[in-house]
């Protein structure tokens, strides 16, 4: 930070003279304690609290333009002795078209003529490209306050450039890591100049070489190819509205980060506005869909690993239910079809029994199951894959198709090939029906961390199994529950009926990956 415009490693990094005149004055942040614009805040600091309190105590403000985006720059009123003082700072292209002399490093005034502006905007670029936010500081001296701030801004003074840098935060470089490999697509949208935004950018990660930073005025071309730039700078909140537009027509979903004002319109308009808790806007806060609360990349990221998380743990929920109970209707209604003989298939008893042991525990131990380690590394789910969609449901019912049949298929095998009486059969088939649709809690889990890793899912899968064997086994059981003693051979029938569907689910399973790893390797030839 220094008073003149000189590159910036010559610079004394305190603000003194009229550059701390103007980054003290024209400044909205408050001092005690410091509370407003991150970037006002350091200008305070770098002049100082105590002198700028000084310099606030002295030059009480008339009037004042806040920072407007079409302008890029704020104009401040104040008293000066017996006249007035204009200050203004902004971004240096445009504050400098209002400028017509500069104080030098010496404290000369000098005009400022058209190799003056070059040598002070390259040594703004400068800057910029080492990663700084860099604004232009200027003022005039009135004799007394003029009716209109506006009229008045013109035939400034440049008293110097200050340049901000914001180093990353440690984990911003993994958290953009992250969500590349997630699949998800992360854009820079800033007002700030391209060489700020460019140099961020790569520290980050963002910006790859070959890629190049997508400047606002480029925008209103309407090329579509643009679109894919991963760094957009001096982008003003409507074309910020108009780009979150633009990749929402898309078909993207489109999720919004920012503090200020001027970020309000597309934190409205994306799919999920999310707005910083500790430096943000009132109007932020009150635009966006959530707030995070230490203005952090990374808990964005977390969050979206959680919710991920979350989803697969309902999905199996979902899974296991629809297709646990869609195999209940599809025994009492194909018995009835198949074998009229046998009356009420299941009895009510019975099946409210079923519905105790394989509705309850084994759901809530499927909702605690842990999140896949590669979880940040799959592509975003479609929007057309929804929990319960007709391709979904089809899969289920498939699955659902496999238990009843297994369970059908004992009762059969009980009644026609060991000549068992119904009641028998049907008690075997009540067995294999609760065994089948336990086991299946696997299936719907699609264990990634282990088969083992989820000890409440195996204690509910194994008390409900030996609930069932002692509502079979227990003689004085029968009666209620309209079961049978079952001897060695029909054990062995139960054990390989329950089994069956999670085996040729797992079967299914693996031939369809041989022949999608075959289907690509093909494609890939051709």
């Amino acid at each position: 930070l220094g008073g003149s415009p000189r590159p910036f490693s010559e610079l004394d990094p305190t603000l003194s003279g009229p550059v701390a005149e103007v980054a003290a004055l024209c400044n909205d942040a408050s001092l005690a304690p410091p509370v407003g614009d991150p970037l006002e805040i350091a200008l305070l600091e770098g002049v100082g609290l105590e002198r700028a309190a000084t310099l606030r105590r002295a030059h009480p403000r008339l009037d004042a333009r806040p920072f407007d985006a079409d302008t890029r720059r704020m104009c401040t009123l104040h008293v000066d002795g017996p006249g007035a003082v204009l200050l203004v700072k902004g971004a240096p292209e445009a504050v400098l078209l209002l400028c017509t002399d500069v104080i030098r490093a010496d404290g000369a005034r000098v005009p400022l003529g058209r190799g003056e502006r070059q040598a002070i905007l390259r040594s703004a670029t400068a800057m910029a490209e080492r990663g700084m936010r860099v604004l232009a500081l200027a003022r005039r001296r009135l004799p007394s306050p003029p009716a209109d701030i506006d009229a008045a801004e013109r035939d400034l003074t440049l008293v110097g450039l200050a340049g901000m840098r914001d180093p990353l935060r440690s984990e911003a470089v993994d958290a953009v890591a992250d969500t590349r490999s997630a699949g998800i697509r992360l854009v820079m949208v800033t007002g700030d100049h391209p060489g700020t935004a460019a140099a961020i950018a790569e520290e980050a990660g963002l910006l790859r070489p070959g890629e190049r930073v997508v400047e606002g005025a480029e925008l209103e071309s309407g090329d579509s190819d643009l679109l894919e730039a991963p760094v957009f700078a001096r982008v003003d909140p409507q074309q910020k509205l108009e780009l979150v537009r633009a990749l929402q027509a898309q078909g993207q979903v489109v999720a919004v980060t920012g503090d200020g004002v001027n970020d309000a319109p597309a934190l409205r308009q994306a799919d999920i506005g999310v707005a910083m808790g500790r430096s943000g806007s009132d109007v932020a806060r009150e635009s966006a869909d959530m707030v995070i609360t230490d203005d952090n990349l990374a808990t964005i990221v977390t969050a979206v690993r959680e919710g991920r998380a979350i989803y697969d743990n309902i999905r199996k929920v979902v899974d296991y239910l629809v297709a646990g109970n869609l195999s209940e209707i599809t025994v009492v209604i194909g018995t009835l079809i198949l074998f009229p003989a046998i009356g009420v298939p299941l009895l009510p008893l019975q099946l409210l029994w079923i519905n105790l042991l394989t509705d309850g525990l084994p759901a809530i131990a499927l909702g605690l199951d842990r999140a896949d380690p590669n979880l940040m590394a799959r592509a975003p789910r479609s929007p057309s894959d929804r929990l319960l969609g007709g391709r979904r449901l089809g899969l289920l019912s498939g699955r659902a198709a496999l238990i009843a049949g297994s369970s059908i298929g004992s009762l059969a095998v009980e009644r026609f090939v060991w000549h068992e009486p119904w009641a028998h059969a049907r008690a075997e088939m009540f067995t294999v029906l609760v065994v089948g649709h336990l086991l299946y809690a696997w299936v719907a889990r699609r264990p990634t961390t282990g088969l083992l890793s989820n000890p409440w899912l195996i204690a509910a899968v194994a008390g409900g199994i030996g609930l069932q064997l002692l509502v079979v086994a227990w003689p004085a059981a029968h009666g209620l529950f309209a079961t049978a003693h079952l001897p060695p051979r029909e054990w062995l029938l139960v054990g390989v009926g329950g089994a069956l569907p999670v085996l040729l689910r797992a079967g299914a399973g693996r031939a369809y990956g041989a022949v999608a790893a075959v289907w690509r390797s093909a494609s890939q030839r051709r």
